[in-house]
């Protein structure tokens, strides 16, 4: 039987334990702690609170909105009853966990691109608490400064596990670094969040194989047509409409076909897109077509309708693929 990838038990405990000491010990106490086990315990300890304070913050939003990752008028997939936030946005741990529970994990490597800080993205419990190994890669030097060494003082001996990279990602450059980096061929997991190009990127990626693929689509161009910004490698999406970026999931869905890949589910939310290798699709992963898995922007739809998204949206010159 396979090893269940997500286990938050020993994480909750572990940060609740933390949290009450932290409540108990007073300062010179909290001194002395640096001073005897070392900075990089007594940072374990704050990053554990930190997390149970993130999780507190958006647990309170999601009362107040009434609205919770799981809760939808439309259930795409099995994987959405699996939805797990510990370190990602949307409930990707806990899927992730499933899918792998599914197939299996071979390699235990991903690569992540657009992990911002290193503390909400898809492979950030992976890496601190099921020790994979892999690249993250931001665009922004300063937040990558700051992931690097939060994760150097967290895995300690395993830091090197984990590698940090700077680079603002093209379809022309990716492959180059990921084999520079000496990834592959074959890697368990790919994330890629960048807001922009993500299909143009995923469709020029070679020499690099996958056996789960993330995805971020755009909700806002609707779930029947296959779009996608232009290609840019200069795009970025902070200085453009915030409808105006990535692909459909009509799109995604049939350049990962070209691939060998099977969609198995969206989350919840509305944000990420789950393949799988076409081969390894089995047991309770089935394979769906656009119509069932598509689930639309959920914060989005707090502000705007569907239609309104779709209309605003497609007054850019989009790709149709």
């Amino acid at each position: 039987m396979t090893e269940s990838i997500v286990c938050p038990t020993e994480s909750i405990v572990r940060t609740l334990f933390s949290r009450v000491l932290s409540k108990l010990l007073p300062s010179w106490i909290y001194s002395s702690l640096q001073e005897s086990f070392g900075r990089s315990r007594v940072e374990r300890i704050e990053y554990q609170l930190w997390l149970i304070d993130e999780q507190l913050r958006r647990l309170n939003r999601a009362i107040a909105a009434d609205q919770f990752p799981g809760r939808s008028p439309r259930r795409g997939s099995a994987l959405n009853d699996h939805e797990l936030t510990i370190f990602s946005q949307n409930g990707e741990d806990g899927i992730l966990g499933y899918i792998f529970n599914e197939i299996g994990v071979e390699s235990a490597s991903f690569v992540e691109v657009g992990v911002s800080h290193g503390f909400e993205c898809n492979t950030a419990y992976l890496a601190l608490e099921r020790g994979w190994r892999g690249i993250l890669i931001d665009g922004d030097h300063g937040r990558v400064a700051e992931a690097r060494r939060r994760y150097s003082d967290l895995l300690d001996q395993g830091s090197g596990q984990v590698v940090f990279r700077q680079a603002f990602i093209s379809a022309e450059n990716f492959s180059d670094l990921l084999l520079a980096e000496g990834v592959g061929p074959v890697i368990d997991l790919l994330s890629l969040d960048i807001d922009g190009n993500e299909y143009w990127i995923w469709k020029g990626l070679e020499g690099i194989h996958a056996r789960v693929v993330v995805v971020e689509y755009n909700a806002s161009f609707g779930a029947d047509r296959a779009l996608t910004i232009p290609y840019d490698p200069h795009f970025q999406r902070n200085l453009a409409d915030p409808l105006n970026h990535g692909a459909s999931l009509a799109a995604l869905t049939k350049l990962g076909k070209t691939k060998g890949y099977s969609l198995v589910g969206c989350d919840s939310m509305g944000a990420n897109a789950f393949f799988v290798r076409s081969d390894q699709v089995k047991g309770p992963l089935k394979e769906l077509d656009v119509a069932q898995a598509w689930m639309p922007h959920a914060r989005r739809l707090r502000h705007t309708t569907q239609i309104e998204q779709e209309r605003r949206a497609r007054k850019y010159p989009l790709v149709e693929v």
